[in-house]
């Protein structure tokens, strides 16, 4: 068994944003596929400046995480020009 390790701060933060904004909502829902979902995540709902913010915040730190570094140490290490995902709910 394992322990679970508490969410980074930017984690926590998007969560909040998601769940206080109504974009991550908990219930019974019937997705495209026919598979039942106890939760539903609508992207598309992510339009007011501070619910962007969260987003763009959550996705630097993530990429900044993954490359297993903070901040300057990133120098070099990554390069693209854009970070795309395809507007989709669920």
């Amino acid at each position: 068994m394992t322990v679970p390790t508490p969410l980074a701060p930017y984690k926590l933060s998007f969560l909040e944003a998601a769940i206080s904004s109504s974009v991550l909502k908990f219930g019974t829902f019937l997705l495209k596929s026919g598979r039942r979902s106890p939760y539903f995540f609508n992207a598309g709902d992510f339009y007011r400046a501070d619910l962007l913010r969260a987003v763009s915040t959550a996705y630097a730190e993530a990429i900044i995480e993954a490359q297993g570094g903070k901040g300057g140490e990133l120098e070099g290490r990554l390069e693209f020009d854009i970070v795309f995902g395809p507007a989709y709910k669920g």
